[in-house]
């Protein structure tokens, strides 16, 4: 039996070590949890992912699931599973497209400080990162596979001539056969990119006329919602889709204007920096669990910038 003087403290962060076990262990709470869990999605979504996001919930609980956990082990279960919720969960949620009619589709919502992956029913892939919405359907049309994206993502396609792959953004649209490549396309964002790292891909703008470019491995464009603009510039792809494998960020040797982004993305808090600065400086460093305010207290001691934070939550580097 849970008591109220439990609850109290669960609010004002006094529960002491045993009290927190108990909450942790009780079977009604447990039982509430789960319910509510499993009110949460229909018969026909995609039960196979909810239960997986469940487990991760349960082990964080426990102090089983490794990345966050010294984040975690300060909160009751209560607390710990509204924050992972709200701030680290992957949400799924069902609609149906006018049209062709009757085709179940999925929309995935990637929380902040977290990455997951996506495996579509043609075998392809991707791996998607923190602050991206992915919209797919369960069964590709037998003429062509197409996802809907906002955010960040690195795709792995099964090979099918008969069926091109197409990823579909507000800006841009990237139609690939079988290849490998990354999508970095925010809506709130003036700059989206793609860059290659297998095969071919042929990328086509939404907002410029006759604006269609093919690219070759190690190849990156960008383009600009500002200028309309597209440039293509030689890379190194594994540079950028590294954190692929790594599941956390990797910045190597890269100017700050294209770190910003990604950093509020991973974080959900605003940075602002002069453009002539952000276009100057270049960092080479991954996270693993730091904070925000650690990465840019290091950067700026590591160099001229200062680094403050407003009352209001926002990060500001300066010179």
């Amino acid at each position: 039996m849970i008591s109220i003087d439990i609850i109290k403290k669960l609010f004002t962060k006094g529960l002491s070590i045993k009290e927190r076990s108990t909450l942790n262990e009780s079977k009604s709470i447990n039982d509430l949890l789960c319910k509510q869990w499993e009110e949460s999605f229909s018969e026909n979504e995609d039960l196979d992912r909810a239960y997986r996001i469940w487990d991760k919930v349960q082990a964080k609980k426990h102090g089983e699931y490794s990345p966050f956990k010294s984040f975690f082990r300060n909160y009751s279960v209560a607390a710990s599973v509204a924050l992972f919720i709200a701030c680290c969960s992957l949400s799924i949620i069902i609609f149906n497209r006018p049209t062709p009619a009757s085709e179940l589709w999925y929309t995935a919502s990637i929380g902040r400080l977290n990455m997951d992956s996506i495996m579509f029913s043609d075998g392809s892939y991707a791996i998607v990162n923190a602050g991206t919405k992915i919209t797919y359907p369960k069964e590709f049309a037998k003429d062509k596979r197409i996802i809907h994206l906002s955010g960040q993502a690195f795709f792995n396609i099964a090979p099918d001539v008969n069926r091109p792959f197409i990823v579909e953004t507000k800006t841009i649209n990237i139609t690939a056969l079988g290849t490998s490549f990354e999508v970095y396309s925010y809506d709130s964002d003036n700059t989206v990119e793609t860059t290659l790292l297998t095969g071919k891909v042929k990328v086509v703008t939404n907002q410029a006329k006759n604006d269609e470019h093919i690219l070759l491995p190690n190849q990156k464009m960008s383009y600009s919602k500002i200028t309309h603009e597209s440039t293509i510039e030689k890379v190194d792809a594994n540079d950028y889709v590294a954190w692929r494998e790594s599941k956390k960020l990797v910045f190597r040797n890269e100017k700050l204007s294209m770190i910003i982004p990604r950093l509020e993305k991973w974080y959900g808090q605003k940075i602002v920096c002069p453009e002539d600065i952000a276009n100057h400086y270049r960092f080479t460093f991954s996270i693993n669990h730091e904070s925000l305010d650690l990465i840019l207290s290091i950067m700026s001691k590591q160099t001229d910038l200062s680094f403050s934070k407003s009352d209001d939550g926002i990060s500001y580097i300066t010179k």
